[in-house]
């Protein structure tokens, strides 16, 4: 199995922000101050994935530094509460033009992303869709996502775990379950069986 380099992680966020970037500036959606501003919305400050996420925002923030104000930001572990609180912060300060999102949950947190939506703030997702339903009753414009099919890759695992036993019989395996309550988790759990 080949394991994915901390630059790709990285590379995703910087190809996240730098889109979210050219949208603000082309959808003319900036406020009235010197430098658009791109605040990075992350699910967990202590996530293996999402520190490498978060080194990545921190890379491009330097690197559009000048260009462009970048924040990067984490609600507490899978906390759709805390990332909510977070999410209206930067709207009631009106400190943000675009929105790069890796959201703690798949549905609590569109109705206050919803607000980003009807201010036509760009928004780009990362890593977890939205509840298509809850976009669409919430009236959500998404603008990008970056990520990939979690169903997909449990059924990959699934069928890599399978190869790899196919030859010991009476083998047993254990599956140890990610969050129970973050939407990647739960579609690679779903894939896997």
């Amino acid at each position: 199995m080949k394991k994915v380099a901390n630059k790709n992680i990285n590379r995703v966020l910087a190809l996240a922000a730098i889109l979210c970037c050219t949208l603000a500036v082309l959808t003319n959606s900036c406020a009235k101050h010197s430098l658009p501003r791109i605040v990075v919305i992350l699910p967990s400050p202590s996530n293996p994935f999402w520190i490498e996420v978060s080194r990545g925002a921190d890379q491009m923030k330097a690197e559009l530094k000048g260009r462009y104000e970048v924040d990067v930001q984490s609600s507490l572990d899978m906390d759709a509460s805390s990332q909510n609180e977070l999410l209206n912060a930067y709207l009631d300060r009106n400190t943000v033009d675009a929105l790069v999102l890796g959201p703690a949950s798949d549905s609590e947190t569109v109705p206050t992303v919803a607000k980003y939506s009807a201010l036509h703030k760009p928004i780009v997702l990362i890593d977890t869709e939205l509840n298509p339903s809850a976009l669409q009753n919430n009236d959500v414009h998404i603008d990008a996502f970056i990520g990939s099919d979690n169903v997909e890759g449990g059924k990959k695992a699934a069928n890599g775990m399978f190869q790899a036993l196919q030859s010991k019989k009476g083998s047993t395996v254990l599956v140890i379950e990610g969050s129970l309550v973050h939407q990647s988790a739960i579609d690679r759990t779903r894939g896997f069986f």
